[in-house]
């Protein structure tokens, strides 16, 4: 390399610019887990979704087979098991 200045500058600008390379890699790797992250959270919210949609039609029929006066009369008292 001392005697072929040019070569050395060479090889320390792709260095420079490989380091570069290497750091937007991270930054793009950062921005393609908080997307991969937002996704997952969707799909888990969609699933929510979906569950809570099931537990509320068979909660409408449930309630729709009976008889809610009776339910009210029937309830233990306060403290009370």
């Amino acid at each position: 390399m001392q005697n072929n200045p040019d070569g050395a500058r060479i090889h320390a600008q792709n260095a420079i610019r490989k380091k570069n390379e290497a750091i937007n890699y991270l930054r793009l790797s950062s921005r393609v887990d908080a997307v991969a992250s937002k996704v997952q959270t969707a799909v888990s919210l969609k699933q929510v979704t979906k569950n809570l949609s099931g537990v509320v039609q068979q909660m409408d029929r449930a309630m729709q087979s009976m008889n809610l006066e009776q339910v009210r009369l029937r309830r233990p008292a306060a403290g009370g098991r």
